[in-house]
């Protein structure tokens, strides 16, 4: 009984980084993101200590790059820079945020 209780505690402490790892990245997205939510293992439940964390969400461009057609389909981002081909290490935090015009 005592494992159980300790894997929701595990289990929980894992959704309160979740969530304060998006609301953080929330804040540093564009000012014209709509949505932002976890996506991956952690949507899933599977994710463990060593998991990364994605988030994907949907933004709106802006008139003129919809008028120009300079408008990005996606745009991605993370909580650091790595290397082209570099693996995320454990609780690096990715975002890909897709334009509102792929989904009308």
């Amino acid at each position: 009984m005592g494992d159980a209780k300790s894997a929701g505690s595990t289990r929980n402490n894992r959704t309160e980084k979740v969530l304060f790892e998006g609301k953080r990245l929330f804040e540093t997205c564009p000012d014209d993101t709509l949505v932002l939510m976890p996506f991956g293992s952690v949507l899933y439940g599977l994710d463990t200590e060593n998991s990364d964390l994605d988030f994907k969400g949907v933004y709106v461009p802006s008139i003129e790059d919809v008028l120009e057609r300079k408008e990005k389909e996606s745009m991605r981002f993370g909580a650091r820079k790595k290397e082209k081909g570099e693996r995320n290490a454990p609780g690096d935090v990715d975002c890909e945020l897709f334009s509102f015009g792929r989904f009308v």
